[in-house]
């Protein structure tokens, strides 16, 4: 079991699953939208959202850069903006305070806070944009600076190869990870997942140039906790799970699958 738990689908075929479910008759979120201009004063504010938001409430950000695709709405369509996106199972109440942080920080073009039923999570952040082939990159890190919040907005504030970063705040100051998984539970605060949209191959370089220079950039506030969920198509587990846990996952494949039968996206061997 501590092999499945983040060592990726190189150890088994999970054939069911059982959920245990709580009941969240209503839940309250929704997005803030701002120009792309006023981005660095919402990022900032966010930051200090983050560190005053209570363990109950989830908060994203994003830069993001809509294509001049037909099948985007009017709104949107070529348009940049900064978003914010929060959701808690409680009352409105319980986002009001941190709300009010990040509305102070600009002028919203949209503000879309409601109760929800729990079905409607995925329409939060749901990205108004047709299927693409995609490429990316993830990184960690312990505090959301002025100095890399800026030079998030130096790669990615103006409409390029890149055509979204999120910046996900993954839990509160001091709390662990979970010790019995084999992968990186990060214990890092924050989570910076850049994207490239590639509409054809002939992009794909050039795509993956703009998102490894990135990454390169963003090296040094690097957390060094990946889970390898966060992997890029060019990486491997090495880059995730550390060295004592790699030669241990790989005694285990080679005991419970010396043919190496199961061969997952990203294999030890």
């Amino acid at each position: 079991m501590w092999a499945l738990r983040g060592g990726g689908g190189n150890f088994g075929v999970v054939t069911s699953v059982e959920v245990e479910l709580h009941p969240a008759p209503e839940i309250t979120g929704g997005r803030l939208m701002f120009p792309i201009e006023q981005s660095e004063a919402v990022l900032t504010a966010y930051a200090k959202a983050t560190q005053e938001a209570p363990e109950q409430v989830t908060l994203w950000a994003y830069l993001i850069h809509y294509p001049h695709s037909p099948t985007l709405p009017d709104a949107v369509r070529g348009k940049s903006f900064c978003m914010v996106d929060a959701i808690t199972p409680y009352e409105p109440a319980a986002l009001e305070g941190v709300l009010s942080t990040i509305r102070a920080a600009g002028s919203p073009v949209a503000d879309s806070f409601t109760p929800l039923s729990p079905s409607g999570v995925a329409e939060i952040n749901a990205v108004p944009a047709p299927p693409q082939a995609l490429s990316l990159i993830t990184s960690t890190f312990d505090e959301l600076t002025p100095e890399l919040i800026g030079t998030l907005l130096e790669y990615a504030g103006q409409p390029s190869l890149i055509f979204q970063v999120q910046i996900r705040h993954l839990r509160a100051s001091g709390e662990v990870g979970h010790p019995g998984v084999a992968a990186a539970d990060p214990a890092a605060q924050y989570m910076v997942l850049a994207v490239s949209i590639v509409p054809v191959p002939e992009l794909q370089e050039s795509a993956e140039t703009a998102l490894r220079a990135l990454k390169e950039t963003l090296a040094p506030w690097h957390a060094d906790e990946l889970p390898p969920t966060g992997l890029s198509a060019w990486e491997s587990l090495q880059d995730s799970i550390s060295e004592p846990d790699l030669a241990r996952l790989r005694e285990i494949k080679q005991r419970v699958d010396p043919l190496g039968v199961l061969v997952g996206n990203y294999p030890l061997v």
